[in-house]
């Protein structure tokens, strides 16, 4: 559990507040919400992500953004790692409700 909370400096009025929690119930499983709140513009987003690595090196994780003042799901997004002593793959697809759908394939090369 964390949690952050912003105030402007020169009037001490609250902007922000910021707190996270996650919860791993099994080996290889993480349950992570996070709540992001602010003041000017006024927004109130939810995040939640499931991660599992049913694997050593082998990551998925899927997250849903979630707005709360406007109760409207925003966007998905779900990852796929997989990762070994000499490199690391990385897929992610993310879509939006007002936005582009992203798919992204990127690999890493870590030691020659």
């Amino acid at each position: 559990v964390e949690s952050a909370v912003r105030f402007a400096p020169n009037t001490g009025a609250l902007q922000a507040v910021l707190w996270r929690a996650g919860l791993n119930p099994w080996p290889g499983w993480g349950l992570t919400v996070t709540s992001s709140q602010r003041q000017n513009p006024d927004n109130h987003y939810l995040l939640g992500t499931l991660q599992l690595t049913p694997l050593t090196g082998f990551q998925v994780s899927y997250t849903v953004r979630y707005d709360a003042l406007r109760e409207d799901v925003r966007a998905h997004s779900v990852i796929v790692h997989y990762h070994t002593e000499c490199y690391r793959v990385d897929l992610s697809f993310n879509t939006q409700k007002t936005g582009n759908t992203t798919f992204l394939i990127q690999v890493n090369v870590l030691s020659l």
